[in-house]
């Protein structure tokens, strides 16, 4: 599959098939750091859906939360291949730790370089909210997230460490990459949306 065939859809009813194989690989592989959607009730999929579409407009957020908007990238087939979360501002955690974009590729297609093309293809939507520059972080340990940030033009800023307060869902693991769990340090990258 080429990466210039992917690409960024919203949370749409009928992809509830492909979510709920998408969600479940996750589960199974029990990997600890999901992205906080995978962590959702996906029971009622409709209300799911109905839940990222009324967070892009900031209604029925948890306190403390920002608007956010949801992308899926997903192959000429219509699997889903990884999901990214906007954030529309930060928040002193957001600075911090969490920043304006959160990514996942689901564990199965991790390596092919998905992860890279998902950010390329949220940073003109994030521009589409008015945001000149975004911040995006992840792990002092998570070389291949760095890699995927520098590929698409990020500079490194001041890291933060982390204290290991970070068990509240939502608040301090927004994006449930594993920023805020555990003591550890936090690498913070610019990207300029201006050119």
């Amino acid at each position: 599959m080429g990466l210039q065939e992917l690409r960024l859809i919203k949370p749409d009813v009928g992809m509830e098939e492909a979510y709920v194989g998408f969600r479940q690989e996750w589960l199974d592989k029990g990997e600890a750091n999901m992205p906080t959607v995978l962590q959702e009730d996906a029971s009622d999929f409709a209300a799911l859906v109905a839940r990222l579409e009324a967070a892009e407009q900031g209604a029925g957020l948890p306190d403390g939360w920002v608007p956010y908007s949801t992308y899926w990238l997903v192959s000429g087939g219509g699997r889903i291949l990884g999901v990214v979360t906007i954030r529309h501002r930060l928040n002193s955690f957001l600075n911090h730790i969490g920043g304006h974009i959160g990514y996942g590729i689901r564990p199965a297609e991790r390596g092919k370089g998905y992860a890279v093309r998902m950010l390329a293809l949220a940073l003109p939507e994030a521009k589409k909210l008015g945001l000149e520059r975004v911040l995006v972080t992840c792990d002092a340990t998570n070389t291949a997230s760095e890699r995927t940030i520098r590929r698409n033009g990020g500079v490194e800023d001041i890291p933060t460490a982390r204290r290991g307060n970070g068990n509240e869902r939502g608040h301090e693991d927004r994006d449930g990459d594993g920023n805020g769990d555990a003591d550890g340090v936090t690498k913070r990258f610019w990207i300029d949306l201006r050119s």
